[in-house]
């Protein structure tokens, strides 16, 4: 039975000059955009998205936009909004699933964040992963009518049971809560005290504790219900780090001497420490100039480099040398610094969407046979973005740190492996 048998009049179609046609010899997308119920999980439909770019990111809420062609006939445009907002309920309602069909693997899951808009012949659908709603959730009062106080507080518990403790306080309330599980806490071996208060942010809590020196990383994703036609969001602490666990993946780009090109990376752009000054004068930027500090870097300036130099305002009120002159210092040292992110992109035909997560590890490799090499074990992919459509190559960018390539597993991968000293 297909979704336009199983959900009647929830498949939608779009009809009309507008509706991509593929050439018949075309290989057919390689992903499914399920419609959700937000309450239940259970797919109410499917989209033929014309466009995506979803963005991923270890420490945030991952977001995206869809595009779906605009129907040719008034039927089609009320069926899609049935669809999208069946009773005018709000946005949110309604989840978006992107499933992997070679695998079944979701690649991504979570609401729409605010009513579609309509671009000219596509409807424009922003989304967001399961971690926007924790992010919004609040440690609230107890009972049917709010009437119990309540805060948050224990002390010496294990950081992975602080979090999914929060996170089922978040999901504890009786109607209303999506459809989301929260797995099985990971053991830390790190106790930690904390303290949320009544109406403080679950999300704030749980990212405070993922940017501590040592702490546990969160993150939402879905699965397919094998046995039912339903998507099964989950919430999870990840330690030591987020990301699949597998051995790194190899991301590499050589150039020969006669301009041959090899590997599996499209382009790159790489990080950030060039052409940089050599000498700042921080200012009060004034029409005549009464206060003024600068840094220089006295190790190359008349030794190796020339003098090269820049400004920068102090649009903050300072009023005093000593402060200006360490304002130009940080601006300094902040142009020179190798910032040690590097943007790949990779076809997927190179490397297809469900081989990674955001927060694996990759050797990255790059040779342009003239001055840029580099050969890094396991640098942490921390953002990736996935997009492609009609007409469009199906691609993800990604951004991985060659600063952090500090393995915190014990053994088996490549890297350094993080200690307790």
């Amino acid at each position: 039975m297909g979704y336009e048998d199983a959900y009647q009049g929830g498949y939608y179609q779009p009809a009309g000059p507008t509706t991509p046609q593929p050439a018949p010899d075309s290989e057919p997308p390689p992903f499914r955009w399920h419609v959700c119920d937000s309450l239940t999980g259970n797919i109410v439909g499917r989209l033929p998205v014309a466009t995506y770019e979803i963005t991923e990111e270890i420490r945030a809420a991952g977001v995206g936009t869809i595009t779906v062609p605009m129907p040719g006939e008034p039927e089609g445009v009320r069926r899609l909004n049935r669809l999208l907002r069946p009773g005018d309920r709000r946005a949110h309602g309604r989840a978006i699933a992107m499933e992997h069909l070679d695998t079944g693997k979701v690649l991504f899951y979570g609401p729409i964040m605010k009513t579609p808009d309509r671009a000219g012949p596509v409807l424009s659908i922003p989304v967001a992963d399961w971690s926007a709603w924790f992010r919004s959730a609040l440690v609230r009062p107890t009972g049917d009518k709010f009437v119990t106080k309540r805060d948050y507080i224990v002390t010496g518990r294990d950081q992975s049971l602080i979090m999914t403790d929060l996170m089922s306080i978040a999901l504890e309330g009786t109607i209303g809560d999506p459809a989301i599980v929260v797995d099985a806490a990971p053991t830390s071996g790190t106790n930690r005290d904390r303290t949320a208060r009544m109406f403080t942010k679950i999300g704030d809590v749980l990212d405070e504790l993922a940017n501590t020196a040592g702490g546990v990383e969160w993150f939402t994703y879905g699965t397919r219900n094998p046995r039912a036609t339903q998507i099964i969001g989950h919430v999870a602490a990840a330690y030591p780090e987020r990301g699949s666990g597998q051995r790194p993946i190899r991301l590499s780009w050589k150039q020969d001497l006669a301009g041959n090109i090899s590997g599996n990376i499209d382009s790159y752009t790489w990080p950030g420490g060039e052409d940089v000054p050599t000498r700042v004068f921080a200012t009060d930027a004034q029409e005549e100039v009464t206060l003024w500090g600068y840094a220089e870097d006295t190790s190359t300036i008349g030794l190796t480099d020339i003098v090269w130099e820049s400004t920068i305002d102090l649009a903050d009120g300072t009023t005093d040398k000593a402060t200006a002159t360490a304002r130009a210092k940080g601006e300094l040292q902040r142009a020179s610094a190798f910032d040690g992110l590097l943007e790949i992109t990779v076809n997927a035909a190179q490397l297809d969407f469900h081989k990674l997560v955001v927060g694996d590890r990759a050797r990255v490799e790059i040779d342009d046979g003239w001055n840029r090499t580099i050969n890094v074990p396991a640098a942490r992919i921390v953002r990736r973005v996935l997009s492609g459509g009609a007409g469009k190559p199906t691609v993800q960018t990604l951004t991985v740190d060659l600063d952090d390539t500090v393995s915190p597993f014990a053994s088996g991968l490549p890297g350094t492996a993080v200690t307790s000293a």
